[in-house]
């Protein structure tokens, strides 16, 4: 699937900071040209995650609503993260691109979109009936009920099932689109759904997305004279974080924790017995 396999919106010309918003190649082809309902993104630090969440959010935003027996519906747009500081990572962009300054003294890119806003609330509301909110897991119970068009949720390895449990029924009615996005970490509803998407279940799909997709890195490891960009953050930043860490945060693997923390056992089991020193003592336990 390639970068014209997707309809770009007129409003990315002005989505970054006011100049246009062009996806990395793994933003275009994993996130805006999928169809699938469910998208789930094992993504390393630095990616370009962020971007890809808000070029969706825009999308979304402007598309027109949807008579459903008589009823008309609007977009409705959740923002998620575990807790509320997490998910001020990709709201807070969100809400700079749509709500003007208090004073008038600023116009965000898309303030022409703006109707009205709540911030102690998380809320924005568009003059074409689309509203946005940014949600937390803190209290799983907030994010049941609505009938959502579209759910973000970031750093999605560390959300609760509790919370997958209250949203995904959601997103039933609306055939809500959901855009999960996270470390390459853990056993829980997020890994699930990322083994689905790469099954032939087709309401999932699944991708891994190295730090090295985004080409600032790679353009920082050839200034450093680095051709291979993974060698260049093995050799330079490898040394930061365990190897299991590295592996997901950078590689975006996933990397079995069970089981790692004995190395070489081979050696251990094949090596010559000694006698214990004075006041030592040889010990062996399964």
């Amino acid at each position: 699937m390639t970068e014209l396999s997707y309809s770009r919106p007129v409003l990315w010309d002005v989505l970054h900071n006011g100049t246009p918003y062009h996806p990395f190649p793994w933003q275009a082809k994993h996130i805006h040209a999928q169809k699938a309902k469910r998208i789930i993104a094992a993504c390393g630090r630095r990616s370009g995650k962020s971007w890809g969440m808000r070029g969706e959010t825009v999308t979304e935003s402007v598309r027109p609503a949807e008579l459903v027996d008589g009823v008309l519906h609007s977009p409705l747009i959740y923002i998620i993260g575990p807790t509320t500081e997490t998910s001020m990572k990709v709201w807070q962009p969100v809400w700079d691109l749509f709500v003007p300054a208090e004073n008038g003294s600023y116009m965000p890119p898309l303030g022409f979109l703006h109707k009205e806003h709540d911030k102690n609330r998380r809320y924005i509301k568009l003059h074409n009936g689309t509203q946005i909110f940014g949600k937390t897991a803190d209290d799983p119970r907030g994010l049941q009920g609505d009938r959502v068009t579209l759910a973000i949720v970031d750093e999605a390895h560390e959300l609760q099932d509790e919370a997958w449990a209250n949203l995904m029924p959601s997103l039933l009615d609306s055939r809500g689109r959901l855009i999960a996005i996270g470390i390459a970490k853990g056993k829980g509803r997020f890994r699930s759904y990322w083994e689905l998407g790469q099954g032939v279940d087709p309401l999932f799909y699944s991708c891994s997305v190295p730090s090295t997709a985004n080409p600032s890195i790679v353009r920082q490891a050839a200034e450093n004279g680095y051709a291979d960009p993974i060698l260049y953050l093995k050799e330079k930043f490898a040394s930061d974080l365990t190897e299991i860490e590295f592996r997901q945060q950078y590689l975006a693997e996933w990397v079995e924790e069970d089981g790692q923390v004995f190395k070489n056992l081979d050696s251990v089991f094949t090596a010559p017995w000694g006698f214990a020193h004075q006041s030592q003592y040889n010990a062996m336990g399964l």
